[in-house]
């Protein structure tokens, strides 16, 4: 379950920063890895970063994230991956999701920083060019 750990205004934007739980999944030596997302409103542009790992437990939140963004007119969106260290194909599936609403919606979806096993995955599957491509305009 997805809370709002965070409510913090910086400047011109509005800075939320959501937990999904903790997670434990390959690569984590065992120990718990809290899936984070943080979400930075900038004019005509919403970034949403997050952190941990991305697979069957936070999914849904992050999708339920995506979609409570575009129903809020928030539909230019830049998710960064940076600090992502790990994500299967439902967490492909949740950010394939994000680019499916904004664009639906008549926004604009992309993913920067993605690094590792992460990239491999976006790679592998195709993923990558479609969701890093740069949006016309």
């Amino acid at each position: 379950m997805t809370t709002i750990i965070d409510d913090i205004e910086r400047g011109d934007r509005q800075v939320y920063l959501y937990r999904a739980g903790t997670v434990a999944g390959p690569g984590s030596s065992g120990r718990a890895m809290p899936f984070e997302m943080k979400v930075r409103q900038h004019p005509g542009l919403t970034v949403v970063g997050v952190s941990g790992e991305l697979d069957v437990a936070p999914a849904p939140d992050l999708c339920a994230l995506f979609d409570a963004l575009v129903e809020d007119h928030q539909v230019n969106m830049l998710v960064d991956l940076g600090k992502l260290s790990f994500c299967d194909s439902v967490g492909l599936s949740a950010l394939i999701h994000g680019y499916n609403a904004c664009h639906g919606a008549g926004g604009t979806f992309r993913v920067t920083g993605d690094t590792g096993l992460v990239t491999r995955l976006l790679r592998a599957t195709g993923v990558r060019a479609l969701l890093t491509e740069t949006e016309p305009g």
